[in-house]
């Protein structure tokens, strides 16, 4: 992890405690379907490398295993495509109202 990544998620974890907790925190993605989706074309995305990917991934996982201040809604994005299939997002939109 970089070290602008580490310090914006440092000071998060800093600031959390004066914020109102999330309604509902989604977590998506394998490295590949992440990787796959970086298509702005943006220079500084194109050097965003897998490894770079799992590391953020990593640390995501490790988070989220301790995650308790709101509903967590594991989303498969891996087989969902909300760009090609509107209705996939309607699908995700539905299991966020319920939740």
């Amino acid at each position: 992890m970089q070290e602008r990544d580490y310090q914006t998620t440092a000071n998060y974890t800093r600031h959390a405690a004066f914020l109102p907790p999330p309604t509902c925190y989604l977590f998506t993605g394998l490295v590949s379907t992440l990787s796959d989706r970086i298509s702005r074309g943006r220079q500084y995305e194109r050097t965003i490398t897998p490894e770079y990917l799992q590391g953020l991934t990593t640390c995501m996982q490790s988070w989220i295993d301790d995650f308790a201040l709101c509903p967590l809604l594991a989303v498969p994005a891996d087989d969902l495509d909300y760009v090609a299939h509107p209705g996939h997002l309607k699908l995700i939109a539905g299991k966020i109202e319920i939740n």
